[in-house]
Protein backbone atom coordinates (compact mmCIF):
# COMPACT_ATOMS: atom_id res chain seq x y z
CA UNK A 1 0.00 0.00 0.00
CA UNK A 2 1.58 3.12 -1.12
CA UNK A 3 1.14 6.64 1.39
CA UNK A 4 1.73 9.56 0.46
CA UNK A 5 3.87 11.28 2.65
CA UNK A 6 4.14 15.64 2.44
CA UNK A 7 7.17 16.90 3.46
CA UNK A 8 7.11 20.93 3.05
CA UNK A 9 6.82 21.06 -1.22
CA UNK A 10 7.88 17.83 -1.71
CA UNK A 11 5.19 14.08 -2.15
CA UNK A 12 6.78 10.96 -1.15
CA UNK A 13 5.55 7.85 -1.97
CA UNK A 14 6.59 5.48 -0.03
CA UNK A 15 5.60 1.49 0.80
CA UNK A 16 5.01 1.08 4.66
CA UNK A 17 2.84 -1.09 6.98
CA UNK A 18 3.96 1.21 9.74
CA UNK A 19 4.77 4.99 8.75
CA UNK A 20 5.28 7.30 11.74
CA UNK A 21 6.24 10.94 12.48
CA UNK A 22 8.06 12.39 15.11
CA UNK A 23 7.47 15.91 15.56
CA UNK A 24 9.97 17.88 17.89
CA UNK A 25 8.64 21.56 19.41
CA UNK A 26 10.86 24.47 19.66
CA UNK A 27 10.78 23.95 23.11
CA UNK A 28 12.87 21.05 23.15
CA UNK A 29 16.04 23.51 21.42
CA UNK A 30 18.85 24.76 23.13
CA UNK A 31 21.07 27.06 21.47
CA UNK A 32 24.99 26.35 21.53
CA UNK A 33 25.95 30.04 21.17
CA UNK A 34 24.92 33.00 22.27
CA UNK A 35 24.53 34.34 25.72
CA UNK A 36 20.71 32.75 26.84
CA UNK A 37 19.92 36.78 26.56
CA UNK A 38 20.21 36.83 23.17
CA UNK A 39 17.87 34.14 22.26
CA UNK A 40 14.28 33.08 23.19
CA UNK A 41 13.09 29.64 23.47
CA UNK A 42 8.47 28.71 23.58
CA UNK A 43 6.69 26.17 22.74
CA UNK A 44 5.99 27.77 19.04
CA UNK A 45 9.19 29.03 18.21
CA UNK A 46 13.23 29.98 19.03
CA UNK A 47 14.09 33.30 18.01
CA UNK A 48 17.77 34.78 17.30
CA UNK A 49 17.65 38.09 18.65
CA UNK A 50 21.27 38.93 17.75
CA UNK A 51 22.38 36.69 14.94
CA UNK A 52 25.14 34.16 15.70
CA UNK A 53 22.80 31.24 17.40
CA UNK A 54 22.88 27.61 17.03
CA UNK A 55 19.80 25.43 18.03
CA UNK A 56 20.76 22.02 18.87
CA UNK A 57 18.34 18.73 20.60
CA UNK A 58 18.77 15.20 20.76
CA UNK A 59 16.43 12.83 19.04
CA UNK A 60 14.64 9.62 20.30
CA UNK A 61 13.53 6.96 18.08
CA UNK A 62 13.24 3.56 18.38
CA UNK A 63 15.53 1.07 17.92
CA UNK A 64 15.95 -0.31 14.13
CA UNK A 65 13.40 2.44 12.83
CA UNK A 66 14.43 3.88 9.45
CA UNK A 67 14.29 7.15 8.87
CA UNK A 68 12.64 8.01 5.75
CA UNK A 69 12.87 11.55 5.53
CA UNK A 70 13.66 15.22 7.76
CA UNK A 71 12.46 18.63 7.77
CA UNK A 72 13.00 22.05 9.56
CA UNK A 73 10.48 24.93 9.75
CA UNK A 74 11.25 27.90 9.79
CA UNK A 75 10.65 31.81 8.70
CA UNK A 76 12.03 33.25 5.66
CA UNK A 77 15.13 34.59 7.41
CA UNK A 78 15.74 31.44 8.76
CA UNK A 79 15.32 29.87 4.97
CA UNK A 80 19.36 31.16 4.17
CA UNK A 81 20.06 28.51 7.12
CA UNK A 82 20.84 25.11 7.29
CA UNK A 83 20.22 21.96 9.46
CA UNK A 84 21.96 18.75 10.15
CA UNK A 85 20.42 15.51 11.27
CA UNK A 86 23.08 13.52 12.75
CA UNK A 87 24.69 10.50 14.29
CA UNK A 88 27.27 10.27 17.53
CA UNK A 89 28.67 7.11 18.09
CA UNK A 90 30.24 6.77 21.96
CA UNK A 91 33.58 8.58 21.13
CA UNK A 92 33.12 12.12 20.33
CA UNK A 93 32.90 12.20 16.33
CA UNK A 94 29.71 13.26 14.04
CA UNK A 95 28.20 11.86 11.33
CA UNK A 96 25.90 13.74 9.01
CA UNK A 97 22.50 11.11 7.74
CA UNK A 98 21.11 14.20 6.30
CA UNK A 99 20.78 17.99 5.83
CA UNK A 100 18.95 20.97 3.87
CA UNK A 101 17.87 24.73 4.22
CA UNK A 102 15.71 25.29 6.96
CA UNK A 103 12.07 24.78 5.46
CA UNK A 104 13.36 22.16 2.90
CA UNK A 105 13.05 18.66 3.45
CA UNK A 106 16.13 15.59 2.90
CA UNK A 107 14.73 12.62 1.54
CA UNK A 108 17.73 10.87 0.79
CA UNK A 109 19.19 9.90 4.33
CA UNK A 110 22.66 8.15 5.06
CA UNK A 111 22.79 5.69 8.31
CA UNK A 112 18.45 5.68 8.09
CA UNK A 113 18.36 2.85 10.38
CA UNK A 114 18.30 3.73 14.13
CA UNK A 115 21.31 1.80 15.81
CA UNK A 116 20.56 3.24 19.57
CA UNK A 117 22.63 0.44 20.85
CA UNK A 118 26.07 2.17 19.39
CA UNK A 119 24.72 5.74 18.54
CA UNK A 120 23.04 9.02 19.94
CA UNK A 121 20.93 11.42 17.08
CA UNK A 122 20.64 14.97 17.34
CA UNK A 123 19.34 17.72 14.88
CA UNK A 124 20.67 21.42 14.67
CA UNK A 125 21.22 24.69 13.27
CA UNK A 126 23.84 26.62 11.26
CA UNK A 127 24.52 29.99 12.93
CA UNK A 128 21.18 32.22 12.49
CA UNK A 129 20.75 35.80 11.91
CA UNK A 130 19.07 38.33 13.99
CA UNK A 131 15.42 37.47 13.58
CA UNK A 132 15.51 34.12 12.70
CA UNK A 133 12.87 31.87 14.28
CA UNK A 134 12.70 27.55 13.95
CA UNK A 135 8.91 26.69 14.25
CA UNK A 136 9.76 22.84 14.51
CA UNK A 137 11.07 19.61 13.12
CA UNK A 138 8.84 16.63 11.49
CA UNK A 139 10.70 13.04 11.33
CA UNK A 140 9.46 10.70 8.63
CA UNK A 141 10.36 7.24 9.42
CA UNK A 142 9.19 3.42 9.68
CA UNK A 143 9.36 1.57 12.74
Amino acid sequence: MADNLITGTTILEKESKTLKTLSISPADFVSENPDSDDVTIRTNRATDNAGGATFNTGIFLPQGAVVISCIMYGNAGAADEDWALTRSPFDGTTETMGTAGIKDADIDIDYGTIDNDNYTYSIGTSALGNGDEIYGVKIVYNA
